[in-house]
């Protein structure tokens, strides 16, 4: 587009906010029949598999310009999405109940394990640890909005708490959980370098963030038995459970009960939605419904195919609200 004389900004963001009413303009000013333009693309290597790449595309000026309506429309959906999902957090955490807790998780890089004097071949075998940086909000009696940090922390639904769950755009979760997982990994490379720690493998790691007194984060270790039990309940119900269509669509889950969720492709946190006790038994606002119970899913589909004519209240009810990548 800089070819031929589009002032590409260096924010694709800006560049949406200043083609409110689309880009024509821009792409009347395309001349020639062909474009030439460099694209990220999978291709397949000589090993079998897929790297991505820069490659060069030629396409017809009327085919390329179809592209680039098409690619503008989605990225615009795409930029909405972002800056609701972050909006809806900023006002789930302002009006946080006292009886609620806002946890947001994410996953941090890999940590790679690393010694302060190491031999040579010790390179090409590093270990690596997973780390889920966590934190948990929550309002005191008196009003205040305080939080707590935790690195290895797992919510299981079996404990019977209510829940929603809110996902930020794809590529766009970066917020407090990317703070605790670099000062995490900041803090064990520099007491692998100062010699106070030796960190080989999940258990080290482990034993040097329980004497680390330098932070205020809480660690909780996740044994290979605890992952094996956890994957075992998983199977198990995902017999008897049926997938939500349009998953990479949906932004906000809340359950409704037992085998029941309401979805969105965004949260939405308005007073009709969300109040002092959460998000409310009733709403105007529209929400999709879904039973993930194999033999109510096909009852569930026909019962709101019947009734999509008429507009209904949503009832949405839960305790906790998770925020996730």
């Amino acid at each position: 587009m800089k070819n031929i004389g589009v002032n590409c900004l260096t924010s694709p963001d800006k560049y949406v906010e200043s083609h409110e009413e689309g880009i024509e303009e821009d792409l009347e000013k395309i001349r020639g029949d062909k474009v030439q333009y460099k694209q990220w693309k999978r291709v397949k290597m000589n090993d079998g598999k897929e790297r991505m790449k820069i490659v060069d595309i030629e396409k017809g000026k009327d085919e390329f310009k179809d592209e680039m309506r098409y690619q503008f429309t989605e990225f615009r959906e795409h930029v909405s999405r972002v800056k609701a999902q972050y909006s809806a957090v900023r006002k789930m955490k302002d009006q946080l109940p006292t009886n609620h807790v806002l946890v947001q998780m994410d996953f941090a890089e890999n940590y790679s394990c690393q010694n302060l004097d190491e031999i040579q071949s010790a390179y090409w075998n590093t270990t690596m640890v997973t780390l889920h940086p966590t934190i948990v909000y929550h309002r005191q009696p008196d009003g205040t909005l305080v939080h707590s940090s935790y690195v290895f922390v797992s919510f299981e639904s079996k404990y019977k708490v209510k829940a929603s769950w809110h996902y930020f755009e794809a590529g766009h979760g970066k917020g407090p959980c990317d703070g605790i997982g670099g000062t995490t990994k900041r803090n064990a490379d520099n007491a692998v370098k100062q010699g106070k720690a030796t960190i080989q493998d999940a258990n080290d790691f482990f034993a040097w963030a329980c004497s680390e007194t330098s932070s205020n984060i809480k660690y909780k270790f996740i044994q290979t038995e605890d992952f094996e039990v956890t994957k075992g309940e998983v199977e198990q119900r995902t017999k008897v459970i049926v997938p939500v269509k349009g998953t990479m669509k949906i932004h906000a889950v809340v359950g409704v009960a037992d085998g029941t969720v309401r979805t969105r492709d965004v949260s939405c946190v308005c007073p009709e939605c969300f109040g002092e006790t959460g998000f409310k038994d009733t709403t105007s606002c529209h929400w999709d419904v879904a039973s993930l119970r194999k033999n109510e899913a096909q009852a569930q589909s026909t019962a709101c195919q019947s009734s999509a004519a008429e507009p209904n209240s949503t009832d949405i009810t839960e305790n906790t609200i998770n925020v996730t990548e």
